[in-house]
């Protein structure tokens, strides 16, 4: 199987913009590279049933609206074996909020480096912890560490390259359990567990699969779309008092989601942002373990 592939170069002042445009979109992930003093070289990658080729035209109508000129717009196919090798060639360890360190297989922690390792690598599914939507979530779940102890199980939704359950594991909290739409996204969660030596269990599907409530915790780092449409299955899912922590949230959809969540149920207790993006850590307002 293939990717479309639309490459073009992006002022660093858009790269949000531009992700959060085809969010909607089908659109599978973002690599990017640094382009000389120019922005970034960004690489979006869509499924086979995306509208990507609707995408050019769309660009240059985001661009024209922040005062920037039409870039010049590549479209094209790459396997996902070539996508992986690339994503190894650029990808090095990194801090990941207070605690964490996120490092890929073929490299060792710094000497003397008291971060914890999470042991990422992105394979097939993305999600390696370099997203502004993934430090916030991060951010958010150590927020909650250092409230008290998570008392129930912990659902990581659409859970990619298992980052945020191995983080879970790291920071103590029990009974995690994570779960991805994408087949290809629950092999690579898998493996990455097993890296990590997480025993957590991962299946294909959404919180749906899910028999009764019971999660003190769900991590939900979608779309807005994605979280509009979860939102009875997450009331469901989550234990009164529990929190739901909701990301791929761009700014300007933060106003409209947070109105959907606390009509959904939940009540927003906390937001943060990071360039466009904004996390919400939601609590379930009203009043049944979590089994699939």
């Amino acid at each position: 199987m293939s990717w479309q592939t639309i490459t073009l170069i992006v002022p660093d002042e858009l790269k949000d913009a531009v992700v959060g445009e085809f969010s909607n979109d089908g659109i599978a992930g973002v690599w990017e590279r640094a382009a000389g003093g120019a922005g970034c070289e960004m690489v979006l990658y869509f499924g086979p049933a995306s509208r990507a080729r609707l995408v050019d035209a769309r660009i240059g109508r985001l661009f024209q609206r922040n005062g920037y000129p039409v870039p010049a717009v590549h479209v094209g196919t790459q396997r996902k074996e070539d996508w992986s090798a690339g994503w190894r060639k650029g990808f090095t360890s990194f801090p990941l909020g207070r605690r964490f360190r996120v490092v890929p297989s073929w490299e060792d922690p710094p000497d003397g480096d008291d971060r914890v390792p999470l042991r990422i690598d992105p394979g097939l599914a993305f999600g390696t912890g370099t997203h502004e939507t993934t430090r916030l979530v991060i951010e958010e779940m150590e927020v909650l560490d250092d409230r008290g102890t998570v008392a129930g199980a912990v659902l990581d939704l659409g859970a990619g390259s298992a980052i945020l359950s191995i983080a879970a594991v790291r920071l103590g909290w029990t009974g995690v359990i994570a779960c991805d739409i994408d087949p290809d996204a629950v092999a690579v969660a898998r493996a990455n567990l097993r890296r990590n030596g997480c025993a957590v269990p991962v299946y294909v599907g959404s919180a749906d699969a899910l028999a009764r409530a019971g999660a003190a915790v769900v991590m939900a780092n979608l779309t807005a779309e994605a979280i509009r449409g979860l939102l009875p299955e997450l009331r469901r899912v989550v234990q009164p008092g529990g929190t739901v922590l909701v990301s791929g949230i761009l700014n300007a959809q933060a106003d409209a989601v947070r109105g959907e969540v606390a009509g959904g149920g939940f009540e927003v207790r906390r937001e943060r942002a990071l360039g466009e993006w904004v996390v919400m850590a939601a609590e379930r307002a009203s009043a049944g373990g979590l089994s699939t």
